[in-house]
């Protein structure tokens, strides 16, 4: 198998869906009130079968891509770097209680669309563009909601978290053009 923790992050995520004896315990906590786990945690977690669905079949696409190009380590490291920033810029918007793994994964179509520019990646340009697409509407609309709860016209959200989309992606955007994560090279035997 080239893409072990895709799988694993894949199994954990739906066993927690299905079993979570406390989902509380894995919601973001500021540093000073829990343990430091607690800033990747609401990654885990997923709030319909369509919710966890959509993002493991896109963890997948993606992370499998990724994982298999820089290598599981760095793979790893990548996503809890991507998952603490947007987690974090979450919570400061909108409170702790927010789940899900798609900030990563547009943590993911930052890094691969910064590695596309460098590097040859598998990933057509136009599958970057639709969920580029999708996030830009997401966010717009969340925005729009926004601008007319404050302004009392009307209260109503979307419940997505694009704070976390838009952080994730620039992120992994940046993490993109560190040379640290570049393809690995193989070595012929």
């Amino acid at each position: 198998m080239k893409t072990p923790f895709t799988f694993l992050l894949i199994t954990v995520c739906t066993i927690l869906f299905f079993w979570a004896p406390n989902p509380e315990n894995f919601f973001f906590r500021p540093i000073n009130e829990g343990p430091l786990w607690r800033v990747i945690s609401p990654i885990f977690l997923h709030g319909s079968i369509f919710h966890l669905f959509l993002n493991v079949t896109w963890l997948f696409f993606f992370g499998s891509v990724v994982e298999e190009k820089i290598g599981s380590f760095r793979y790893i490291l990548l996503i809890f770097i991507v998952a603490a920033f947007s987690n974090t810029a979450q919570y400061w918007v909108s409170g702790p209680y927010f789940l899900g793994i798609s900030g990563v994964l547009m943590g993911l179509v930052g890094f691969i669309w910064a590695r596309r520019r460098i590097e040859s990646w598998p990933i057509p340009k136009a599958t970057l563009l639709m969920v580029t697409w999708i996030i830009f509407l997401m966010a717009t609309l969340e925005g729009g909601f926004l601008i007319l709860e404050r302004l009392k016209i009307a209260s109503f959200s979307t419940h997505i978290a694009n704070t976390a989309h838009l952080v994730g992606a620039l992120t992994g955007f940046i993490l993109g053009l560190i040379p640290y994560f570049k393809e690995r090279s193989y070595e012929r035997t």
